[in-house]
């Protein structure tokens, strides 16, 4: 993983150095790059095989005067052995800022050549990026707290799109096509085909020299995951939290005997939810009451595989958004409707869950994978007819996906109905409660009144935007939090 900082505008290092400052625990090695009115700087934790890091190349490289920096992981063949950063340089090379539209992976990454600058963001916005200006240099960042270092102008970098001073921004279009119309003729063969491509994307995100491990929740989409896992990597550690009696822990333990991985779990209390509170806020970055309640139990599972000494851990994000898993969408009214739904809450999840996921992660200093969102199950994803999906006069919500991984995890995994991380874990309630004991009615009307602008909907969420503006006081990063309202309190 890492974080990466650009300016562009000026030769001067001291602002990089301020916004670098802040991205300590994105990464252990550091460097930076002058060239004319274009600066680089990155901090990056890459391994190799064996114990420690691999050499800053990894993450910071030129090929005859183009200089690259990237965020991110690459997984199609082309960029194998290749690091990101040079194979991103070899590209824009060949190819010009056409490069963009054949990269497959996650990434935020800037490419400059004599004084010229492109900085582009992955199609789903899973590795995080901003920009703004300041006194006529216009700046890049991974993170809020990193830009508001050396500007109040704060903004979203928006995903699969990429930026020159020329252009600016323009939208690209990822250039990847699967056949996968054989496998559409019923919908156990749909099954089938989609275990397969998501076995492989579990496998392309798991890179020699990593210590990977697999947060689980015992619901369905982080099991699956576990179970495609430990077909490649026999010591696979799994991670469970929550509070004493939750769903979560027993589903979880269920899951790694069954499996037969080197399970860990941590059990949390009230007291230290509200005492870690403002620090999940602060790498958070955001006051959504729903994303910082699954954040809460997201930062005690990375922690936890930090604290075994993991490198880089699988989420289960992305099933619910591709597959049907928000039980309001058996109450809309057509597929169209259901399908313009899903790409809705696709396109925001680089504010919500993929924000929980890189932001949870990268505070405990470990790269995170989201096989779901892989191109090829995507792409595959988007063909599954609806009915495919919510299935069957009892609207079974994922069926495609649990039929396809049935067989690898008990019964009662398999077909356990959707629990949302905030609330398997225990962590909906106690926060909730809190809120209320921390935020009179008198405070909570002051508040909404003095911060029109900012749609503040509970006393929990009165709570968690408090704590931000502690953080965060410039109102443009307030205007980056994403909210979604949802319905049978479902959420990302």
């Amino acid at each position: 993983m890492s974080g990466i900082a650009v300016s562009y505008g000026t030769s001067e290092e001291a602002d990089l150095r301020r916004m670098l400052s802040k991205l300590e625990h994105r990464g252990e090695l550091t460097g930076m790059k002058v060239m004319g009115n274009v600066t680089f700087g990155y901090r990056s934790n890459h391994y190799v095989e064996g114990d420690g890091p691999a050499d800053e190349v990894s993450t910071f490289a030129s090929n005859g005067g183009i200089y690259a920096v990237c965020d991110g992981n690459l997984y199609h063949d082309e960029a194998a052995g290749h690091d990101e950063s040079s194979y991103i340089a070899d590209s824009f090379r060949e190819k010009g800022n056409d490069f963009v539209e054949d990269l497959e992976g996650t990434f935020a990454l800037a490419v400059a050549e004599k004084g010229s600058l492109l900085v582009a963001r992955d199609q789903f916005g899973i590795k995080p990026l901003y920009y703004g200006q300041e006194n006529g240099v216009t700046y890049f960042a991974s993170e809020i707290k990193e830009l508001a270092e050396v500007t109040d102008d704060i903004n979203i970098f928006p995903p699969g799109h990429y930026f020159t001073p020329r252009q600016g921004f323009k939208p690209y279009n990822n250039q990847e096509s699967f056949e996968a119309e054989k496998a559409l003729d019923n919908p156990y063969k749909a099954a089938r085909h989609l275990h397969k491509i998501m076995t492989r994307a579990v496998e392309k995100r798991i890179f020699d020299g990593e210590h990977p491990g697999v947060l689980l929740s015992g619901g369905l989409d982080s099991s699956a995951v576990a179970a495609a896992a430990r077909k490649f990597y026999p010591k696979l550690e799994t991670f469970a939290v929550g509070l004493a009696g939750c769903a979560d822990l027993e589903a979880a333990r269920i899951v790694a005997r069954y499996i037969g991985s080197s399970h860990y779990e941590y059990i949390f209390t009230e007291e230290e939810m509200m005492k870690y509170l403002p620090e999940v806020i602060y790498y958070l970055e955001s006051f959504d009451a729903p994303l910082v309640q699954s954040s809460m139990a997201n930062f005690f599972a990375s922690r936890l595989a930090a604290e075994a000494g993991c490198h880089s851990v699988l989420c289960g994000e992305g099933a619910d958004e591709l597959f049907g898993g928000y039980h309001y969408f058996k109450h809309l009214k057509s597929e169209e409707e259901v399908k313009q739904e899903m790409q809705k809450i696709v396109s925001i999840g680089h504010g919500m869950s993929f924000q929980r996921v890189d932001r949870m992660n990268s505070a405990h200093s470990l790269e995170a994978h989201v096989p779901y969102m892989d191109a090829e199950v995507f792409d595959f994803a988007f063909k599954v007819p609806i009915e495919w999906k919510i299935y069957g006069s009892e609207e079974v919500e994922k069926w495609v996906l649990r039929t396809a991984f049935q067989d690898d995890l008990p019964h009662e995994i398999a077909w356990r109905r959707k629990a949302q991380f905030s609330h398997g874990s225990g962590c909906s309630d106690v926060l909730a409660g809190l809120a209320e004991e921390k935020v009179s009615d008198e405070e909570y009307r002051r508040i909404k009144e003095q911060n029109p602008d900012v749609n503040i909907r509970s006393k929990e969420e009165c709570l968690y935007f408090k704590i931000f503006r502690e953080f965060y006081p410039q109102d443009s990063a307030a205007d980056t939090v994403v909210q979604w309202a949802c319905m049978e309190g479902d959420n990302v």
